[in-house]
């Protein structure tokens, strides 16, 4: 299981809600995802936990104080850094799926 940050983008309804994590769109249902007392909103910030198939396993409202204000060179998942890494936790678990995840020590 892998946890990251996202943002909701669609509540759920007749449809599935939409969290957007590192530019990436999932979809999730309150049932069982949801974690929070408060109901989701576009905008809210959020903890989301995804399986090792990249599926919405628990949502969670990340609240003013647990919200670092920190901003920086943003990197698209599977996407390489200079160093010739993924980067992002999208990035690393795409590695993680297909083996490049392994760094060699020297």
């Amino acid at each position: 299981m892998m946890k990251t940050r996202g943002k909701i983008l669609r509540q759920p309804g007749q449809d599935p809600g939409i969290v957007m994590i590192e530019g990436q769109q999932f979809r999730f249902q309150l049932e069982g995802v949801w974690q929070s007392d408060i109901a989701p909103q576009p905008g809210q910030v959020v903890e989301v936990y995804l399986d090792r198939e990249l599926q919405v396993i628990g949502i969670s409202v990340v609240t003013e104080a647990q919200e670092p204000n920190q901003s920086g060179p943003k990197t698209l998942p599977g996407e390489l850094s200079e160093s010739g890494t993924t980067t992002g936790i999208l990035g690393k678990l795409y590695a993680k799926l297909l083996g490049r995840d392994r760094q060699h020590a020297p």
